[in-house]
């Protein structure tokens, strides 16, 4: 019996080297383990442990000795490395951003930085190899330790036994939670976060899943198993006129052939309803406001609130509080970070989890991104990222959208400092398209990256006299000063376009790729003056939409006035012009504003509008509209395609995306990937399973049955996305055939 317990001991070794990594971990990164308790944790710990018992040959001292070491060393880089890969990205790498690994080669300076960062808790992490080195490979491992005939036999069925039982109590404890919101049924088979995964099994589990799914093509019932099935009544199915709605009716009448496609794939036949079953988006007031206007967007690298300054980015802030305010904008954090945050405002759709889903649609169509609509409309296309070309290997993806691409190394010259510049940037490439009109221009922006520091952010070191005088930590003030970055390439932009006299019709929408990420809980919350909200809060985000020379981004049907010189006029039904704050109505050939206080008539051609609720003239040099559309809608980087698409006129069908149009009257929806979600009735934070109603909202607090099927909705969504993605919809669709439209 001494033997028999004797030859178990490694079994305990590897219990205790797992569970120390996965605490370790926890607390390093996810912090607590108030949301879901140990048990789960430490079941699953021992099941592993059981694993690597039965790999390590208990009747070989030193074979076992040779495995354990390399094992013990593995698991050590395995968690140090998410936890810094954490400590930078503020997610756990998959095995598929483990096949992209060679990029990172691009901030090894900023790596190192981090790892001496997190050096306290790798020194923690350390002490399991450690105590195995020093003292305890000789007693695991001596030779002769089972030298009765049978104790290794014996050893091995006792070590099957649990393995069994563990197994059998880890199936029972997740089916036992089956159908509850927020369950580790929900985590195991559902998740699409990484971290709330973590939160109910520990990182091997996480990895084990990832490994599952993405290696070995093992079905997850999120993306395989489960069936789309919508919840409308057939009232709702339609009929959707074009000339009242945001559909395409051919776009789901199928062909013979393509009818045969159907049949033969379940997944494909089950999307195809699904998305045909959606309720398109209503045109609206806003419906082809800026149609045939030039059109430029902009992901921009880590804008947040904090970058939106009067005194220190008065660019961005003009741009961000005239023509339209949205208050109420989001920008979740996926599995991909910078290039997940591109691809959900490019496409309107959710990031497949587990993948790089840019680079894996550079072979698929991508009919319904802005640069393949605009295209064949006659729009010059192009798009531009100021660092390396091939970075995410957006010289793929890019093009497959529409664009004929520049990075640096694939012309477009810029100074290669890290980061890049951005006014440097606008001052290359504004002049290539600006005297080909219509055009069309996509920008990823680099100068807002991290790290934040004077010494290591060229960006940072470039604007440092513009924040020197702020009273905030070095980081803070490094952060700010990328920003100045992106505010000066933005007042270039805005410059030119109005030099070249097309500043009048040119939409510029820009967005964030991500929060900033880069900064410490500190200084996050010194910028915000407060400590933010985790859950929510942390993720909200500006949204520029602005024309500079253009009054058309007022309310349709208000006192406001729309372009100068044109014989537009806001009445409905009229041609008249009403004078603001009063019922005289203005002659309406003459185009002309009153001067506040007398008669005189401003010149039509002067570009200077009456602000509706004020006696105030407008400067033509501010390049604002009058007053501010404000919507107060909750919305988020999902939303923008659609969203342009509906401002631009395009002839597309809404129920192609997953956000909605943020102008229109549908139901909005933010969803975040751990399945937290806001609505025009509150937030739900699914780690706490709490919800928040809204304050101005005299409905009642949602049941249950509510954030179930919001949830639903939300799950069916993450899947559309991901077949689209996977079955190659669009390019089933032929999108681009006249037949189609």
């Amino acid at each position: 019996m001494p033997e028999i317990i004797s030859g178990l001991l490694p079994g305990l070794y590897w219990l205790w080297v797992i569970l120390y990594f996965e605490i370790t971990l926890r607390l390093a990164t996810v912090k607590s383990f108030k949301n879901f308790g140990f048990v789960s944790l430490f079941i699953w710990s021992a099941l592993y442990a059981c694993v690597l018992m039965l790999i390590t040959p208990v009747s070989s001292g030193s074979v076992s000795a040779a495995l354990t070491t390399a094992l013990t060393l593995i698991l050590f880089f395995l968690f140090a490395s998410q936890l810094v890969y954490y400590k930078i990205f503020k997610m756990f790498y998959t095995l598929y951003s483990m096949g992209n690994a060679g990029q990172v080669l691009d901030f090894v300076k900023d790596i190192a930085a981090y790892v001496a960062s997190c050096l306290q808790w790798i020194l923690v992490l350390l002490l399991p190899p450690a105590a195995y080195f020093l003292f305890l490979a000789d007693r695991l491992f001596s030779q002769g330790r089972l030298s009765q005939p049978g104790s290794a036999v014996t050893v091995t069925m006792i070590t099957l036994t649990f393995a069994v039982l563990l197994l059998s109590i880890a199936r029972y404890r997740l089916h036992a939670g089956r159908g509850a919101l927020g369950s580790s049924y929900e985590a195991y088979h559902k998740s699409m976060d990484p971290t709330v995964t973590l939160r109910h099994f520990g990182l091997l589990t996480t990895m084990r899943l990832d490994f599952q799914r993405t290696i070995l093509g093992m079905k997850s019932m999120i993306y395989d198993d489960q069936q789309m099935i919508s919840a409308l009544t057939a009232e709702d199915a339609g009929p959707w006129p074009p000339s009242k709605y945001n559909a395409l009716p051919m776009v789901f009448s199928p062909t013979a052939s393509k009818l045969k496609e159907l049949a033969a794939d379940p997944q494909l036949k089950d999307l195809h309803n699904w998305l045909s079953a959606q309720p398109p988006t209503p045109k609206n007031a806003y419906t082809g406001l800026f149609k045939g206007c030039n059109l430029i967007v902009l992901t921009a690298e880590s804008m947040s609130p904090y970058s939106i300054n009067e005194t220190l980015t008065p660019t961005l802030y003009k741009m961000t509080h005239s023509g339209f305010h949205f208050t109420d904008f989001y920008n979740p954090i996926w599995g991909v970070s910078t290039s997940d945050g591109e691809y959900v405002a490019c496409t309107s759709l959710l990031p497949k989890c587990g993948v790089w889903s840019f680079i894996e649609s550079a072979g698929k169509s991508m009919a319904m991104t802005l640069g393949n609509q605009l295209r064949p409309l006659g729009y010059t296309t192009t798009a531009y990222h100021n660092h390396r070309y091939s970075y995410y290997k957006r010289h793929l993806s890019h093009p497959n959208m529409g664009y004929t691409y520049f990075g640096l190394g694939n012309g477009l010259n810029v100074t290669p400092t890290w980061p890049e510049s951005d006014l440097e940037m606008m001052q290359l490439t504004v002049p290539q398209y600006i005297d080909k009109e219509p055009f069309h221009t996509y920008y990823m922006t680099v100068s807002g990256h991290m790290r934040y520091s004077f010494s290591g952010n060229a960006m940072a070191s470039k604007n440092r006299a513009a924040v020197e005088h702020l009273n905030l930590s070095e980081e803070a003030k490094a952060y700010l000063a990328t920003q100045v970055e992106l505010d000066r390439a933005m007042a270039s932009l805005l410059e030119q376009l109005e030099a070249a006299g097309v500043s009048d019709r040119t939409l510029i929408a820009m967005s964030a790729d991500h929060y900033p990420y880069g900064l410490s809980d500190a200084a996050l919350d010194e910028l915000a003056g407060h400590k933010v909200d985790r859950s929510f809060e942390l993720y909200r985000s500006p949204f520029i939409l602005y024309c500079p020379g253009n009054k058309r981004c007022q309310t349709p049907g208000s006192n406001e006035c729309l372009t100068p010189g044109s014989n537009e006029c806001l009445t409905p039904g009229s041609n008249e012009c009403l004078t603001p704050g009063s019922n005289e109505c203005l002659t309406p050939v003459s185009n002309e504003c009153q001067t506040p206080g007398s008669n005189e008539c401003l010149t039509p051609g002067s570009n200077e509008c009456l602000t509706p609720t004020s006696n105030e003239c407008l400067s033509p040099t501010l390049n604002r509209c009058q007053t501010p559309v404000v919507i107060n809608t909750p919305c988020s980087s999902l939303d923008i395609l659609p969203t342009l698409c509906n401002l631009m006129g395009l002839e597309y069908d809404s129920r192609l995306f997953m956000g909605r149009d943020i102008f229109s009257d549908s139901e909005p929806l933010v969803m975040f990937l751990n399945k937290s979600f806001i609505t025009r009735y509150g937030r739900y934070d699914a780690l706490k399973k709490s919800f928040l109603p809204m304050v101005t909202e005299p409905t009642p607090i949602p049941t249950t049955d509510y954030i179930h099927e919001v949830t639903k909705t939300m799950e069916e969504k993450f899947l559309a996305s991901a077949r689209i993605l996977d079955l190659d919809y669009y390019g089933y669709l032929d999108l681009t055939s006249k037949e189609t439209r």
